[in-house]
């Protein structure tokens, strides 16, 4: 982790991972997604910058990881579909990490994380 950022977190293992949300990169807040199967990538993209909240929302179906955000009140914006191995047991929580720079405020609300199990 090179940068101030916050957000949610999906661990298989030490080489299997995903980590998203809002992240300090070149001044600015930014949506930050890395995927982490061995290799890690990195995909970010751009805020509103008076944004006030990021909305995330992640659910697993099948074999990916179907990640989407909004800010503020906006529409919900579809941001990626990442492999996650099928029946593969996962952790999933919030992150927030300063490892650069004086640090970072972040404020979590209405967590919700749910399993569901097929039948």
């Amino acid at each position: 982790m090179q940068y101030d950022q916050a957000g949610a977190a999906v661990r298989v293992d030490v080489r299997h991972w995903i980590k998203t949300g809002v992240e300090m990169f070149d001044g600015k807040l930014r949506f930050s997604t890395v995927v982490t199967a061995d290799h890690s990538n990195w995909v970010v993209a751009d805020l509103p910058e008076d944004f006030r909240m990021l909305n995330l929302s992640l659910a697993r179906k099948g074999d990916a990881v179907h990640i989407k955000y909004s800010v503020d009140d906006d529409d919900v914006r579809f941001a990626s579909v990442v492999y996650l191995e099928p029946n593969a047991p996962a952790m999933v929580g919030v992150m927030c990490a300063s490892p650069q720079g004086e640090g970072l405020t972040a404020r979590f609300s209405n967590l919700v994380i749910a399993a569901h199990r097929p039948h």
